[in-house]
């Protein structure tokens, strides 16, 4: 995703986040940057079964912390944060 994109991206689910959609929020973030995460987690892990599980791990963090993230950092940022401590 190009940075344009990705701003796009962030303010969509941003957006989503102020009207209390977390659910919707949660699936936004994940669809946005699944696939990058999930590279992130295999390299990390160097074992598909372990990323997958680590994966599954970010999904429930990302699904319990979006509702408390202060958009301080980029929301990328963050999650790549999650996926570092799943």
């Amino acid at each position: 995703m190009d940075p344009v994109e990705r701003e796009a991206s962030e303010r969509a689910i941003r957006a989503l986040c102020e009207a209390g959609d977390h659910a919707a929020a949660t699936t936004a973030a994940l669809r946005a940057y699944g696939v990058e995460l999930l590279g992130f987690l295999r390299a990390l892990a160097a074992d598909p079964d372990l990323a997958a599980e680590a994966f599954g791990e970010l999904g429930e963090d990302v699904w319990k912390g979006l509702p408390k993230f202060r958009w301080e950092a980029s929301l990328r940022s963050w999650l790549y944060a999650l996926a570092r401590n799943a």
